[in-house]
């Protein structure tokens, strides 16, 4: 895991404990991409790129080169010759990242290639975890309250997120109005360092609140983050809200530092029109041909700097940030907080079905669990995989509470979940959330 961008030509150095770490992501079963210098080479062409060995598809970049393509890391292989790379461009050490790319399945090797541990260009690696159980939320559709809308950091013209760590309680806050009856689940943030402790709390605000916290406290979810990046922290209960009521939520950030925790204040950032002109005419063989802008409006995005001098609206402050010539976003274009509220729908809820009891009998098991009210039926699904994966289900009608699935594999475990389901006026068939998994092992 590298840290290189197309402003910085800083190759840090191979860092072995990064190999791991995206290693356990891959064994999680979680998608991980990264960006890199791909050497555009194609099926078929003769051995003359710079990087890519084309008899046996492996890369390796020991140049300070740019980035200009993200791809998804799909595997590995430790013990992938160094031999195996171009001669004159081989790592130092066996290993090769085994890599799924976008061009299709006639490029490479049926679209994959090996990506040495090793290639100076590798950097951005990101990992994704997919929700796969939650189907109320896929079927309804999530709705997304959020202000950060300028692009983030990656191989463009865009700045590091501005990392300041403060001794003062430093908050930031973004407050929404609800445009539409709405249960709110979760809260979304961005941890730009690794190892961070992030508090959120949630606020019903007043009538022309004064300030983010001027109003009721309704919940407060904490979490440290191992990695740096983007994260979904969900309520402890989900919260209700009425259209046009407006809520905020207020997050601080703590990062570990040699002497205990201290608080950040973190925004992304980005070359806007004017000082990409001053770069692009520094730059005789070219730039960047494009910039950024953000948006920031009154009443979205406050700060709270923890000095006493209260709430200050961000669309003031970020401006001071950018004109202040001794900060680090100096020239730079500066975005509202990237603090999230995820929701759905209050008026198409499906009640959910608690689980009384599975049993196991011959050649699979009995369910039966307690009435969902309002409801047109229920399935029960099931798995030996524990995400769900090829899992099956049985439809059962909301007059009974009780289902009988057979014909399974014997001595094999599986995964038991119930859902009910009612239809909305367009006849779209709309799913509770999952009642908890309960594991059975068939005789």
């Amino acid at each position: 895991m590298f840290s290189h961008d197309k402003r910085r030509n800083d190759y840090e150095g191979y860092d072995e404990s990064a190999t791991a770490a995206i290693k356990l992501e891959l064994f999680k079963g979680r998608g991980v991409a990264l960006s890199y210098m791909a050497d555009l080479s194609q099926v078929g062409d003769d051995n003359t790129s710079d990087y890519m060995n084309t008899e046996t598809f492996a890369q390796y970049d020991d140049t300070n080169l740019s980035l200009n393509h993200t791809v998804c890391i799909v595997g590995w292989d430790d013990t992938f010759s160094r031999t195996k790379f171009k001669e004159g461009k081989q790592p130092p050490e066996d290993g090769a990242w085994i890599i799924k790319n976008s061009w299709g399945p006639n490029e490479y090797d049926h679209g994959y290639f090996y990506l040495s541990y090793y290639d100076h260009s590798i950097s951005n690696v990101q990992s994704y975890e997919f929700d796969l159980n939650d189907r109320v939320r896929t079927n309804l559709g999530i709705a997304v309250d959020q202000y950060d809308m300028m692009q983030s950091e990656t191989n463009a013209a865009v700045m590091k997120n501005e990392i300041a760590p403060y001794e003062t309680p430093v908050k930031m806050a973004n407050v929404f109005t609800v445009k539409g009856d709405e249960n709110i689940f979760g809260v979304g943030v961005d941890t730009p360092y690794p190892n961070t402790r992030v508090t959120a709390k949630i606020y019903a605000l007043n009538e022309n609140p004064a300030n983010p916290e001027d109003g009721q406290l309704l919940d407060t979810v904490v979490g440290t983050f191992q990695y740096a990046g983007f994260h979904r922290m969900d309520l402890n209960s989900e919260l209700g809200f009425k259209e046009g009521e407006r809520y905020s939520i207020v997050v601080a950030q703590q990062v570990s530092a040699t002497d205990g925790r201290k608080y950040l204040l973190a925004a992304h950032s980005a070359y806007g029109k004017e000082a990409t002109e001053i770069i692009n005419s520094m730059v005789p063989d070219g730039g960047f041909n494009y910039y950024s802008e953000a948006v920031v409006n009154l009443g979205e995005s406050f700060v709270n700097m923890g000095t006493g001098a209260g709430w200050k609206d961000w669309s003031v402050e970020s401006l001071n940030y950018s004109n202040d010539p001794t900060s680090l976003l100096s020239g730079s274009v500066i975005d509202n907080f990237s603090i999230k509220g995820y929701g759905y729908p209050a008026d198409i809820v499906v009640n959910m079905p608690k689980v009384k009891k599975v049993k196991v009998i011959k050649g699979g098991f009995s369910v039966s669990w307690k009435e969902a009210s309002g409801v047109d039926g229920y399935e029960v699904w099931y798995s030996q995989n524990k995400d769900m994966t090829e899992a099956q289900y049985v439809d059962v009608d909301a007059k009974d509470t009780r289902a009988k699935v057979t014909g399974l594999d014997s001595k094999k475990t599986y995964y038991v979940y119930v859902f009910s389901y009612k239809y909305n006026a367009a006849n779209l068939k709309l799913y509770s959330a999952a009642s908890g998994a309960k594991k059975i092992k068939t005789k």
